[in-house]
């Protein structure tokens, strides 16, 4: 140990009697570092020990140092927790979240390696999209690929109008998930970490934000934090360098709504005529389309191709969105007798709607 000075070990020392797991952590891969350098075999273990191995565990075997934490005024729980999870078999994401949701599982499952060299594996992610684009459910992904407990901030409960007391909440959601490795879910963060320029309550909105940002600076490597927005434009500009990872969802476009469609059942001749007419709106609307279209096939025994096609002309909007969805599909290439069919519409009705300007 040649390499390692005096100051390091000491101030090693200093860090873990303190209880400050993350700066124990950074010295720590820094000294396994150096050792490996220097061809020492303790460096291996060392890269063992700081690579959280509890994290390789089944979420149901990691242990809990604390109890679940709660509001002290209503006693109801500041979070939720899942362990056990159930995906189905195509999972459509774009290539662009694809690769980052993937680069985040090799780094996980290579912190070895990475602490071996002094880095270290990602650990603080930040999802931004509109609603309904799979923000959730790839945390939920994440959290059942690397086999840990998903941890899901109650935002409800965590707010509160009392001064001081929702930085509180936090501060003990932090401190909770802190305590065993785990993917803790941070959604519509920026109700949480607002830029601090608002001039209404601003003393209580520095607060909170810097209560966030000491927690987030905290976070531990060997658990995963990831906060997800609606609204990126909200945050304060403090909390983006905290993060180490940034991924943009997006509603589908076209081939993912095509391919979303065949994997519900619908026929590839109507999925490729219907999916120009969904491409831009979200997986949860899709998905809404979907299973009201499987509930006409069950109940009034419609096939479902001519369900999901009255679903799309009838049942999502008012008069003049169905006209207007009338007149799409036909340009798409369905038949106005088909159109008169999935509806109840006559056919010189149809025909009257299509004609008709505007």
């Amino acid at each position: 140990m040649q390499n390692i000075d005096d100051k390091e070990l000491v101030d090693l020392f200093k860090q873990g009697v303190n209880g400050n797991a993350a700066g124990f952590a950074l010295l720590g891969r820094r000294i396994a570092s150096k050792l490996k350098k220097d061809g020492d075999p303790v460096a291996e273990r060392l890269a063992d020990l700081l690579a959280a191995p509890d994290s390789a565990k089944p979420a149901r075997l990691v242990s809990r140092k604390n109890v679940s934490p709660v509001d002290s005024d209503s006693r109801a729980s500041l979070v939720s927790e899942q362990i056990k999870f159930n995906f189905p078999n195509d999972i459509f994401w774009d290539e662009q979240v694809d690769a980052g949701l993937n680069s985040i599982i090799e780094e996980r499952n290579s912190s070895k390696k990475l602490i071996s060299a002094g880095l270290e594996p990602v650990s603080k992610v930040i999802f931004t999209g509109p609603p309904g684009v799979g923000k959730t459910f790839a945390a939920s992904w994440l959290a059942s690929k690397l086999s840990l407990p998903l941890v899901t901030l109650d935002l409800s409960t965590v707010m509160s109008s009392l001064l001081g007391k929702t930085g509180a909440n936090i501060k003990s959601v932090f401190e909770y998930s802190t305590s065993f490795p785990c993917v803790l879910f941070l959604d519509e963060f920026d109700a949480v970490a607002k830029k601090r320029d608002d001039d209404k309550d601003i003393g209580e909105l520095k607060r909170l934000v810097n209560v966030l940002l000491q927690s987030i600076d905290r976070w531990p490597h060997q658990s995963i934090l990831v906060a997800a927005t609606n609204h990126p434009e909200l945050l304060d500009r403090a909390v983006w360098r905290r993060f180490d990872k940034l991924i943009n969802f997006q509603n589908p476009g076209k081939d993912i709504v095509l391919k979303i469609l065949k994997s519900k059942g619908v026929s590839e001749k109507i999925a490729g005529k219907i999916s120009p007419l969904l491409t831009g709106k979200s997986f949860s609307d899709i998905e809404k389309i979907c299973q009201q279209a499987m509930k006409k096939h069950v109940l009034h025994e419609h096939a479902y191709d001519d369900a999901i096609l009255g679903v799309l002309i009838c049942e999502l909007g008012d008069l003049e969105l169905r006209n207007k969805r009338i007149k799409e599909v036909v340009a798409q290439g369905v038949s106005r007798r088909k159109v008169a069919e999935v509806t109840g519409m006559s056919h010189p009705t149809v025909t009257k709607i299509i004609n008709a300007e505007g």
